[in-house]
């Protein structure tokens, strides 16, 4: 079966029979299970077909910081990225969700003077970095997380360097009104085929819209991000190459040390480029095979999100065991308690709905 469009939710049903909401994974402890973790999966192809589905692939879905990828297309596009002579390492780092180690706080300061701006600038705020071994270091040396240490600290860089290039207000680059975003909005209406007012809109945690959209488009985003050929305009192309050679040449920066992202990339050395996303959404392009995956998890568990991810990409063979027992790690994730025991594992339990690829 394959599936165009999507823009509610009201038809649930096409895909899926019983309860819509399937459990894509269990968390057992003593063999039982413990608790059930619902949610959709959404893999379509360049020609934006929905090759395979779990749940319902039109779930409507906040993308969260999957979209970061389309969010830095005005900075190449602009002539922003040129004009401040970012290299490939800072295109990566506009894209990220980083995990606040020095070297990517010394990487956005850089950002930042090269348009002659400083951390006082960013309008991101501050949190305690995603890296646990990054959290506890930064307890034991009494650093603060300031604004330069969000983990989205890249994006609004390069948001920052746009408006700079540009000529326009710095002060509210990061309101809905503001060109930045506008044009943001556009980028992604291209992407995604949809129109201004199927693409709903919220504020994201760092403090820019985030964007609500059929999950099966965000899988399309990323399809086109692994197949920049199938997007007609030509500038367009060349922007969505540079995005996703700068990704899967520094992963280190996309995410960070024992990171997903990072070490996803890093296994596939090219051929895949992977992006969380807040509250349970990830996202994938397969440049060999030219498809967007995209996931969403209701309850929002990142740990099971990994696990399901991986799990889908053995169902699809994408890899082999080499690439896989890379991330091993992330396929069944033990469950410790405070003695460091296993006391219980994550376990994806969902088949995926298939149609065999032309």
């Amino acid at each position: 079966m394959k599936v165009k469009g999507c823009y509610d939710d009201s038809d649930l049903r096409t895909f899926t029979k019983g309860d819509v909401r399937l459990i894509l994974a269990n968390l057992y402890r003593g063999g039982e299970v413990e608790n059930s973790h619902r949610g959709h999966v959404a893999i379509v192809d360049s020609q934006e077909n929905v090759i395979a589905y779990v749940g319902n692939p039109k779930h409507l879905t906040y993308t969260r910081s999957t979209l970061k990828p389309v969010q830095a297309i005005p900075l190449i596009e602009t002539g922003a990225a040129e004009r401040f002579s970012l290299d490939q390492s800072e295109i990566a780092l506009s894209c990220a969700s980083h995990s606040s180690e020095e070297e990517h706080a010394v990487r956005v300061r850089a950002m930042l003077q090269k348009a002659g701006l400083s951390e006082a600038n960013l309008h991101c705020g501050g949190h305690p970095p995603l890296s646990q071994k990054v959290w506890e270091k930064f307890i034991a040396e009494g650093k603060k997380w300031t604004p330069i240490y969000s983990n989205c600290s890249g994006k609004h860089a390069g948001m920052l360097l746009t408006a700079m290039h540009k000529q326009i207000s710095i002060h509210d680059y990061e309101k809905m009104k503001h060109p930045i975003q506008q044009q943001i909005l556009s980028a992604i209406v291209e992407m995604t085929h949809l129109t201004h007012a199927e693409i709903g809109t919220a504020i994201d945690g760092c403090g820019v819209p985030v964007f609500r959209m059929p999950l099966s488009k965000l899988a399309f985003v990323y399809a086109r991000l692994a197949d920049p050929k199938s997007v007609k305009q030509t500038t367009r192309q060349s922007t969505l190459f540079k995005i996703a050679e700068a990704m899967v040449h520094y992963p280190e920066l996309v995410a960070g040390k024992g990171r997903f992202c990072t070490e996803l990339m890093k296994a596939f050395q090219g051929r895949l480029i992977g992006k969380v996303g807040a509250d349970g959404v990830y996202a994938i392009a397969d440049r060999k095979m030219k498809l967007g995956i995209a996931v969403k998890l209701e309850d929002g568990n990142l740990n099971v999100t990994y696990a399901v991810v991986m799990e889908l990409l053995q169902q699809m063979r994408i890899g082999s065991e080499n690439e896989w027992s890379q991330l091993q790690t992330f396929r069944n994730p033990p469950i410790l308690n405070s003695l460091g025991e296993i006391v219980g594992e994550i376990r994806p339990v969902f088949q995926l709905h298939q149609t065999p690829l032309k």
